[in-house]
């Protein structure tokens, strides 16, 4: 880990793949009355040894670096560091107030999302009576999206309880299998990340580098098959593909 000595206004640090090194600009961290806010600093570091951890034991690679996975590491890493007191999370009363209202909106989200299920459901049945189609209904005269209506039924099927949030509920819906090992962790405040986690690959380093160079392959194979059939409608209504230069007669 290296610090900067500098301030930064893009990022309060990096990780650097190639190299294995953390970068933290710790000047960002120095307080008015120049004394350095620790544990906002601590929180920068934790978030960059996450990324090492993803791109060295969990041989994560790719252009994307906060994925789901990385984010579940990093949550895990501050519930360590939050146990080993080397990281807190205090917050004032009011802040607390704000917290607690918010929690008791995402329940009452989730709560009008199964009670629209359920209205849904119903309509359904009169459409089924009718001679109609619910997806008719619910596109032009609901305006809403079939993802909404179908994740909405299926919460209400599910009869989730009443101190459910609204995104603990949405995981359990993609998750059905999982449903328990959700709401579990969920009781025992576990992030929304933490509890979508995707299983880790049982493959070695190796095998992820075989299996992303056949994923890369078949992608340019598929843009390959995809620019000639752009050339050939180019050519065919009159018009020269890119870098080609016409020749003036």
């Amino acid at each position: 880990m290296i610090f900067s000595g500098k301030k930064s206004a893009k990022v309060n640090g990096l990780y650097k793949c190639s190299t294995h090194e953390i970068l933290i600009h710790n000047r960002n961290f120095t307080r008015d009355d120049g004394t350095c806010n620790e544990n906002l600093l601590m929180y920068t570091a934790i978030h960059e040894l996450a990324h090492h951890i993803c791109n060295t034991e969990l041989g994560v690679r790719g252009r994307r670096s906060h994925t789901q996975l990385f984010w579940s590491t990093f949550h895990d890493l501050l519930e360590t560091a939050q146990e080993k007191g080397i990281y807190t999370l205090d917050v004032d009363a009011d802040t607390r107030q704000y917290i607690d209202q918010a929690r008791e909106l995402s329940q009452k989200i989730a709560a009008l999302q199964r009670e629209l299920g359920k209205v849904l459901k119903k309509i359904n049945e009169r459409c089924e009576q009718q001679g109609l189609r619910l997806d008719d209904v619910t596109d032009r005269e609901l305006q809403l999206s079939r993802k909404t209506v179908l994740k909405s039924i299926a919460a209400y099927n599910e009869n989730f309880p009443a101190d459910i949030g609204v995104d603990i509920q949405e995981a359990c819906v993609q998750k059905p299998n999982d449903r328990e090992k959700i709401l579990n962790g969920a009781a025992q405040g576990k992030s929304i990340m933490q509890l979508k986690r995707p299983p880790l690959s049982v493959l070695d380093g190796l095998d992820r580098l075989t299996t992303e160079k056949k994923r890369l392959e078949t992608t340019i194979r598929s843009l390959s098959l995809r620019l000639a059939e752009v050339v050939k409608q180019l050519e065919e209504a009159g018009q020269d593909p890119p870098g080609k230069m016409r020749v003036a007669s």
